[in-house]
């Protein structure tokens, strides 16, 4: 009856701060601070679905500095806000300083591409190239815009350049949204400052809430390396990366080491309750937890599933005290919710019970745990007409769990399979390749050709995944959407995402 580990995901991603750390900052001067913090609340404000305040923030950051990637962030914002216009015109004034930056063109590119202008397009790319040189990006878009615009011999100069580097093609670097954009800028932007491991740790940070677990990953992996030895924030990123990533063996080991190198770490701590519970030790959890609200008393998602185990080992009044508490620190939470439906079942209060366990399902319509219980709920109180419909809306989300599983086991076959056909590829060694080969295994066979001094045209590549909507999708490719129901008959679209591009969607 306790939350399960999964279903805390998105709570304790709240837990830690996207931020690049205070420390990392102590040499820099006031002015550079201020500056810094602008551009990385801006860039949080973006990832978090609010682009117009990232637009003030980014404009402020101008005042301060008068740096060309800033104006790639702004026009990025003004893209992400669906402000096409604004962004165009922005384009189009010509500004020198703007005109400095290679992904200034490049996203001026990809508006006069979606405006249909693919001469205004191609020269934005070339203008891209000659600034950014060979970033994986700006070869891909400009080898596909030059072979829809049907210059054959340019498309496959940029594309073999490409592939020359790196034959993996199944990457969402190649295929930047305007967030990934944004990523890309802070690169640039951040170049030269300094920070050190704190900044590709704070994009880590921001790839992860972008869901972006691939991109997230590689800052990640720089961050550690250049760390002396990682901090907990890392550490703690590290282990939400796997956990929203899906990857057992990584997220093990990320947890072991994690605890061991941090072991008063609330974050740490909190999980290993949540270990204790799926383990059915509710009293050790209830134990261990009541240690952790020593180090950290007001956090509301603690002292929720401390109140859980209260429940569970029957302390009735010690959980009803402690959910109080959680509820006085104001923080909506869909587990707290769930625990006060659990707490009003036990005491007599049947019809409050069904509200606080209908508001969990509400905010996690997903979440079987709090299903089952409000279907409970419903069940007690003999209202049929609920019922059936909750039963209805079970029935659905269990059906997109089975659909969702069974892709992904599919992919993750495919995935592994290329995976393992590049590492052979890359090594030099013979490969054998498949009867059947889809992009990938193309893009792979070309590499091969040209590391030999072979020919290769790469013209039927380009041709698959130029017909591709590449260019403002609704969403990432890496990404499988679904919509199911929800409470009072609206629809929950759940996006998933997964490490890499999405093999099926290139073929």
């Amino acid at each position: 009856m306790i939350c399960r580990a999964l279903t805390c995901l998105f709570a304790v991603l709240l837990m830690t701060a996207a931020a690049v750390p205070a420390g990392a900052q102590a040499k820099i001067s006031a002015e550079e601070k201020a500056f810094n913090d602008d551009v990385m609340a801006g860039a949080a404000l973006m990832v978090a679905g609010n682009p117009g305040a990232a637009g003030h923030y980014f404009t402020e950051a101008l005042k301060n500095q008068q740096r060309p990637q800033l104006y790639s962030l702004i026009l990025l914002a003004l893209i992400e806000s669906g402000e096409l216009p604004a962004a165009i015109k922005l384009c189009s004034q010509n500004v020198e300083l703007a005109r400095r930056d290679a992904n200034f063109h490049y996203w001026c590119g990809r508006l006069s591409w979606l405006g249909k202008d693919r001469t205004a397009a191609v020269k934005s790319l070339e203008n891209a190239l000659s600034l950014g040189g060979d970033s994986p990006h700006l070869l891909m878009t400009a080898a596909l815009m030059q072979a829809q615009t049907g210059n054959a011999a340019r498309a496959a100069l940029y594309f073999t350049r490409l592939i020359r580097r790196d034959p993996w093609v199944l990457h969402t670097r190649l295929y930047p949204s305007p967030i990934a954009g944004l990523l890309f800028a802070l690169e640039d932007l951040f170049a030269r400052s300094g920070l050190g491991a704190s900044f590709p740790h704070a994009l880590s940070a921001l790839a992860l809430r972008a869901n972006m677990p691939d991109l997230s990953r590689q800052y990640l992996e720089a961050a550690w390396k250049g760390y002396g030895t990682p901090p907990e924030e890392l550490h703690q990123l590290r282990h939400q990366l796997y956990r929203a990533w899906g990857r057992p063996a990584l997220l093990e080991l990320a947890f072991s080491e994690g605890i061991k190198a941090y072991p008063k770490s609330v974050h740490f701590r909190f999980h290993s309750a949540l270990r204790l519970i799926e383990q059915g030790k509710p009293e050790r959890a209830r134990n261990l937890l009541l240690e952790v609200t020593v180090d950290e008393p007001k956090s509301a998602l603690v002292l929720s599933l401390l109140g859980l185990t209260q429940l569970e080992t029957g302390q009735v009044e010690a959980a009803r005290k402690t959910l109080a508490y959680a509820r006085a620190q104001n923080e909506e939470l869909a587990l707290l919710d769930y625990a006060e439906g659990l707490f009003l079942q036990k005491t007599g209060a049947p019809q409050k019970a069904r509200e606080a366990l209908q508001r969990a399902v509400k905010r996690e319509p997903t979440n079987t745990q709090f299903g089952a219980a409000y279907l409970a709920a419903l069940a007690a109180a003999r209202d049929t007409k609920a019922q059936e419909a909750e039963q209805k809306r079970q029935k659905a989300i269990a059906a997109y769990f089975t659909e969702s599983q069974d892709f992904e086991k599919k992919y993750q076959a495919r995935l592994e399979a290329l995976e393992k056909l590049a590492a052979g590829v890359k090594s030099g060694k013979p490969v054998v390749f498949p009867a059947t080969c889809d992009l990938q295994c193309l893009v792979l066979k070309g590499y091969v050709e040209l590391a030999a001094g072979r020919p290769w045209n790469p013209a039927a590549v380009l041709a698959r995944l130029g017909a591709k909507d590449l260019w403002f999708p609704a969403l990432p490719l890496h990404a499988w959407k679904k919509e199911i129901p929800t409470l009072a008959g609206e629809k929950l679209v759940v996006i998933k995402y997964f490490q890499s591009v999405l093999p099926s969607q290139l073929d």
